[in-house]
């Protein structure tokens, strides 16, 4: 999947190869399989048809530098002195899979016995984009496991590879020549247990080859991938002529870092999804569905799942990349786009000309996340001209400080299991924690006339928050403008509600209360998840920061109650429904497997797992200080369950290696325990939350006779232990 993918109209990469150990003496050749991956595949440019626009032909450039012994170096690069032929690649794209013809194939075309018919290359004008190092890790085959074949009554393979993941089948067979075999692949089953491929859209998501007939031979694509579990396997004669099936799952090059437990299976099951999801999305970029006709890196999505993902893997190679994406991507006035990269041609009804709230959000969100996760300031101060550029765009466009013009495609919280939130308050909320965060940025990179600006609008937005959508006697958070939809709140997806849990959970988290307004506004939250049946009714913003303002609200038990659900809406109804992955809708599937619709219904799509950073902050109590870099700084403060009988976490910090743990012994005692690295220090809470109605004291002593830290008193490196007894 070389050079990997940018907007090639600004960047493109190249790579650096060691090839003295592949040079012989005497004559050698330079050989290329070029396919159009991102460049010029549907996935940038969409089909001639419906962007007007022809799609790129793929182009190749190389370098060799020679140094000799006893000699000038020597370079040897493409030039009209090249040939070029058809190989026994047909047809290749992301979306739609590759067509073989293995009888062309020529084991010595790259060789100098090579023969056939060669044409001359037609010399490229070249890209606008620069060339530009390869940044960040290459794509690997990260897992390769035996996948499951049953074989059907009308003669085809149904193969199970067991996990919803992002690659392909490979498979080995020995059939005659000229047999076509395809594969044809599916997230899910349907009801009648056949391939369910209607969500997949206009993408083909198939791959065929035409036997060479030469004995045992390899049958897997070499420039395109799928989002799968399920494949079927058509045009093999008999079952003996299938000798191997293997499931090859690729990603980004990156090293795990963090693994949670606990003693409640559900939840590691539901980790676990989160993991699957994480691993089949982070593809060179951060996308949001490996599956269908998309496959692109939204913004919004990348932003609220990073927190857990940074707590996974260590995302930081990969995000510094992105966020050259993001400044690529940028509208002519300034503005952060919904994706990046850009599509290189028009998507029809679809403009990225300005990015959505929350959206666009993630050119300012996410640099700080990284910054206070791995310290990448160098990302900062590269990003900062631009969040500056965005946010003056966006406050000279909403002088008032609500946040009603320029909102792009307009998504709002997507998604939701309930009514919508009002996308002029939605909008509002994100506007001031960006704005927030700006200010932090400008005061650490010195820009102090920006930080005074930013600090004096976040100040306005607050107060126009403030005055337009809270009551200060009752601490309602509702926009007054809508009318409540005439339906139940179960009901009532798809239409607009003056008051919604979002509209609570966001106010709460981006701290737009004073501490008494925030207090009543946390009832009023735990009051709708309550009356709801304790069920969420949240979309992608409004769940990935759902638990965490119930916490903040003294409503420990109730956001474990969500967490712990089996109900639909819930994470634990996507494990009781077979799910390996995050579903894109809390309604991807009803009762008895029926998906909810067609058009968008991804079941690999990280965004719904974004509430289980909640698991390591909440659960194992790893609270970073804010603003602090590399988490060089942190808190322990469990949120304790008497559901849970012990939790842990391990993490590989930029610091070294972290672990949090509790258990409880007895019915009143919570023995915690903490190793913290060398340059890192943590800080002991002196009470915790037990569930809704309980609070736990530490301990001046542990059980074991050894000193405790004192409560909320900084530790340093070592193994440390604390007790707290439940009042």
């Amino acid at each position: 999947m070389r050079p990997g993918w940018t907007d090639y109209r600004s960047r493109a990469q190249f790579q650096m190869v060691d090839v003295t150990e592949l040079l012989r003496p005497g004559d050698n050749v330079i050989g290329a399989i070029l396919a159009p991956g991102w460049y010029g595949g549907r996935i940038g440019s969409q089909e001639p048809t419906s962007s007007g626009e022809p799609v790129p032909v793929p182009e190749f450039l190389c370098q060799m530098e020679l140094d000799l012994e006893d000699a000038e170096a020597v370079t040897i690069g493409t030039d009209e002195r090249w040939e070029w032929r058809q190989s026994a690649i047909l047809s290749s794209d992301l979306y739609d899979g590759e067509d073989w013809d293995r009888r062309l194939l020529d084991r010595d075309w790259s060789t100098v016995d090579h023969a056939g018919t060669w044409q001359p290359v037609e010399r490229s004008r070249g890209t606008a984009g620069t060339l530009v190092p390869q940044r960040g890790a290459p794509l690997r085959a990260t897992r390769v496991a035996q996948a499951h074949v049953t074989w059907q009554q009308d003669g085809s393979a149904l193969v199970d590879s067991g996990r919803n993941d992002t690659g392909f089948l490979r498979l080995r067979v020995d059939e005659r020549r000229g047999r076509r075999v395809e594969v044809r692949y599916a997230e899910i089953l349907g009801p009648t247990g056949h391939l369910y491929r209607e969500n997949l859209r206009s993408a083909r998501c198939s791959d065929s080859f035409v036997c060479a007939g030469e004995g045992a031979e390899e049958l897997a694509p070499s420039f395109s991938y799928r989002g799968w579990r399920y494949a079927e396997v058509s045009g093999i004669s008999e079952p003996a002529r299938l000798l191997a099936a293997e499931s090859v799952t690729i990603g980004t090059e990156m090293a795990r870092t963090g693994w949670f437990s606990c003693s409640e299976p559900l939840l590691e099951e539901i980790y676990e999804l989160m993991v699957c999801s994480l691993e089949a999305n982070y593809v060179e970029i951060p996308t949001d569905c490996p599956q269908r006709d998309e496959r692109m890196g939204w913004m919004a999505d990348a932003l609220l799942f990073a927190p857990v993902a940074a707590y996974t893997y260590d995302i930081g190679p990969l995000m510094a990349k992105w966020f050259v994406d993001i400044l690529d991507a940028r509208t002519p006035a300034g503005g952060f786009a919904d994706v990046a990269p850009r599509p290189s041609a028009v998507w029809p009804g679809r403009s990225f000309e300005a990015g959505a709230p929350a959206w666009a959000d993630a050119g300012v969100q996410l640099p700080w996340l990284m910054y206070e996760r791995y310290g990448d300031k160098e990302s900062l101060e590269a990003m900062f001209p631009a969040m500056y550029d965005w946010l003056r765009l966006v406050h000279r466009e909403n002088p008032d400080g609500i946040w009603r013009h320029g909102r792009g495609n307009d998504y709002g919280d997507w998604v939701p299991a309930g009514a919508d939130t009002s996308h002029d308050l939605f909008s509002t909320c994100w506007l001031y924690r960006s704005t927030v965060v700006a200010t932090k940025v400008a005061e650490l990179v010195g820009a102090e006339l920006a930080r005074d600006w930013l600090a004096g609008r976040a100040a306005a937005v607050r107060q126009a928050f403030a005055e337009k959508y809270v009551d200060r006697r009752t601490g309602q958070i509702r926009d007054t403008a809508i009318v409540a939809p005439k339906v139940e709140p179960d009901r009532a997806e798809g239409s607009l509600a003056p008051e919604t849990q979002t509209g609570y959970v966001l106010a709460l988290v981006f701290d737009l209360l004073d501490p008494a307004l925030a207090a009543t506004a946390g009832r009023h939250l735990a009051d709708m998840v309550v009356r709801a049946g304790r069920r969420l009714q949240t979309g992608f913003s409004g769940s990935a920061h759902l638990l965490s303002a119930l916490e903040r609200s003294g409503r420990t038990g109730l956001a474990y109650d969500l967490l712990l659900r089996r109900d639909p809406p819930s994470l634990g109804f996507m494990v009781d429904m077979g799910a390996t992955s995050v579903w894109e809708r809390w309604n991807g599937l009803d009762a008895v497997g029926q998906p909810a619709c067609s058009t968008m219904n991804s079941f690999n799509h990280y965004a719904m797992g974004s509430m289980l950073s909640w698991l390591i902050e909440g659960t194992c109590g790893l609270r970073p200080v804010a603003g602090v870099p590399a988490l060089g700084e942190i808190g322990f403060a469990p949120a304790l369950s008497r559901r849970l009988s012990r939790a842990a976490f391990a993490f590989e910090a930029p610091a070294g290696h972290l672990e949090l743990a509790w258990a409880w012994d007895g019915d009143a005692t919570v023995v915690g325990q903490v190793r913290v690295p060398d340059g890192m220090t943590c800080s002991v809470a002196g009470m915790v939350a037990v569930d809704d109605d309980e609070r736990a004291v530490a301990d001046a002593q542990s059980p074991h006779g050894a000193d405790a830290p004192a409560p909320n008193r900084l530790i340093g490196p070592g193994d440390h232990e604390v007790v707290w007894r439940v009042l």
